[in-house]
């Protein structure tokens, strides 16, 4: 083998080296972002069914509905805040205490802490809040209209 081979095969490595990096490279961008897609998606149908579910049953007055409900991975508890209620017990959960007192937002997705809050219509809860512990990816409520409020148990 000559000198000039060896320099080119030793080149053709480096090269092959690079271009195999930038793919797997590019490959896990991919796939972080696809990730970071789903996980966005999930939130997105999580509350578009619970408010959904909420709108249409106020609208059968009387009706009481058993549904389980997807959430979005990572979180251990769905907690429900009664339209009515100004104060809930700040030693366990001062984040939504704080959050109820200066939004509308009636429903907090809970990790150690309430990460997300929206508002899902008018609900009423007993005790004026109450949370769902998520078992394998799930939560099981009931709901019940009243009218122009749902009850939520």
């Amino acid at each position: 083998m000559k000198k000039a081979q060896v320099q080119t095969q030793v080149f053709i490595y480096i090269i092959a080296l690079v271009v195999v990096s930038l793919i797997m490279l590019y490959g896990y961008n991919s796939i972080k972002k696809i990730r970071e897609q789903t996980t966005v998606v999930e939130h997105i149908q999580f509350r578009t069914d619970l408010e959904n579910t909420v709108k249409r049953i106020s609208y059968e007055f009387g009706t009481i509905e058993k549904r389980t409900i997807d959430v979005p991975g990572g979180y251990n508890q769905i907690c429900f805040v009664g339209s009515e209620t100004t104060s809930i017990d700040e030693t366990k959960y001062p984040i939504i205490q704080s959050i109820i007192s200066s939004s509308d937002d009636n429903v907090f997705m809970v990790k150690s802490l309430a990460e997300e809050s929206f508002y899902v219509g008018a609900i009423t809860v007993d005790d004026g809040f109450k949370c769902f512990d998520v078992i394998g990816g799930k939560i099981n409520i009931q709901l019940e209209a009243f009218g122009e409020k749902v009850g939520i148990s």
